[in-house]
């Protein structure tokens, strides 16, 4: 496979570049001509280095690249940053001031109202812990799970069946206000 410069793209690829695709099990490939080309090449210049040198060096070091490119890459798959946002209220939705007295209502159930509220996105969310409320809006879906508010559009919301079911899940939550 070649650029449009005639290059081999496997070539290009840096060791690094190289161990990742492996890791993530994509798999590097190169005609055999290619490949017994790039033989001869490398052989070529092994001939041309010092009489001093190791030979194999450069697949040893190859090798070192790539395991500690492999060790990196685990690190950080293991390794998910994750914000507190203790005591604060999450919204995925447009925190317009000021806040409708549907939503002051609702965190005042909850017993949030003093909160601080903040807004962000779904992938702030996902790195987000520690917060006393995480609310979001579906298309029609209403849930109450843990520290999660699940919700209609506030526009919707305000329809008395939708807003009936949220005051009984509220109620039922063991730290509501009463």
């Amino acid at each position: 496979m070649k650029n449009r410069y005639g290059d081999s793209l496997v070539a290009m690829l840096s060791d690094y570049q190289r161990a990742v695709l492996t890791e993530l099990g994509v798999m590097c490939w190169q005609s055999q001509q290619q490949a017994a080309t790039d033989l001869n090449v490398s052989s070529e210049q092994a001939k041309r280095t010092s009489s001093h040198a190791v030979p194999h060096a450069t697949e040893i070091n190859k090798a070192a690249v790539q395991s500690k490119a492999l060790e990196k890459l685990s690190q950080l798959k293991q390794k998910q940053e994750s914000v507190s946002y203790t005591d604060q209220v999450i919204c995925l939705f447009d925190l317009a001031e000021p806040l409708p007295i549907l939503v002051l209502d609702i965190l005042t159930a909850m017993g949030l109202e003093s909160m601080p509220k903040l807004q962000l996105t779904t992938e702030q969310v996902k790195q987000a812990k520690d917060y006393a409320l995480c609310w979001s809006i579906s298309d029609k879906t209403l849930s109450l799970s843990a520290n999660k508010l699940m919700t209609p559009a506030i526009q919707i919301l305000s329809d008395g069946k939708l807003k009936k079911q949220l005051w009984r899940l509220i109620q039922q939550m063991p730290n509501a206000a009463t």
